[in-house]
């Protein structure tokens, strides 16, 4: 295994490093199997939106949101 010293990366060359991973995982997704809770949380999203009760916010808002989350 590629050792990567996550200390010394600058939140840059981190994002270049995932966007990289990300590449080359979805040039086969048939080999990227999804977590059982990702596949539950779809479900409940689906049947709140059949039900009417799922509440939808402008990307701007989420990214701020996710943003400050972070920071």
């Amino acid at each position: 295994m590629v050792g990567l010293n996550l200390q010394e990366m600058t939140r840059e060359e981190k994002i270049a490093a995932m966007e990289a991973l990300w590449a080359d995982l979805s040039r086969t997704p048939e080999l990227v199997e999804s977590p059982q809770w990702h596949e539950e949380a779809l479900a409940r999203a689906e049947a709140s939106v059949k039900e009417g009760t799922a509440q939808f916010r402008p990307l701007s808002e989420v990214k701020k949101r996710i943003s400050e989350a972070i920071s």
